[in-house]
C-alpha cells in the first residue's frame, strides 16, 4: 500500500502542519468549530472525522508548545528536539516529519519573531528530511 492510500484512510490522521498561522488563531478557530457541534469534519488534509479531532489538534499544540519551550530552553535544535520527543498517541499520524516543521517555527516565535513571520524554510524542510529517513515531506494538498 503506498503513502498516499494510507493518507486517505480514516485510521490514520495526518499530523498538522502550522504554517504562517498563528497558534491562537488556531487556538480560536478550534473554539470556533466546537461551537457549531459538528457531528462531521472535513478537513482540508487527511480523513473526514468527527469533533474528536478538536480535541486531538489541542491536544498536539500543547505537546507542540511544551516541547519547543523545554528543547529551546534546553540549547536543542529543532531535528534534536523531535529526535528525543515523546510522541505518546501522535506516533501514529501520518507525516510526523512535520514536527520538526513546526518545532522551527516555534522555536522563531520562542526567539521573538512575530507569528507568522517568514522561518528558514530550506533549513526546516532539510531538518524534515533527515527526521524523515532522507524522504522529503510528503504533501498530499
Amino acid at each position: 500500500m503506498n503513502r498516499s492510500h494510507r493518507a486517505q484512510s480514516p485510521s490514520r490522521p495526518v499530523a498538522k502542519q502550522w504554517g504562517p498561522e498563528i497558534p491562537d488563531d488556531v487556538r480560536q478557530a478550534l473554539d470556533r468549530l466546537r461551537a457549531f457541534a459538528p457531528d462531521v469534519i472535513v478537513a482540508g488534509h487527511g480523513p473526514v472525522t468527527d469533533a474528536s479531532a478538536i480535541d486531538t489538534t489541542q491536544q498536539y499544540l500543547l505537546r507542540l508548545e511544551n516541547l519547543a519551550r523545554d528543547a529551546y530552553a534546553a540549547g536543542l535544535t529543532p531535528l534534536e528536539a523531535a529526535r528525543r520527543a515523546d510522541l505518546g498517541t501522535f506516533r501514529a499520524l501520518l507525516n510526523t516529519e512535520r514536527l520538526v516543521g513546526n518545532l522551527h517555527r516555534a522555536y522563531a516565535e520562542i526567539r521573538g519573531g512575530a507569528p507568522g513571520s517568514p522561518v528558514d524554510l530550506a533549513a526546516a524542510i532539510a531538518d524534515m528530511a533527515a527526521y524523515g529517513g532522507g524522504r522529503l515531506p510528503e504533501c498530499l494538498a
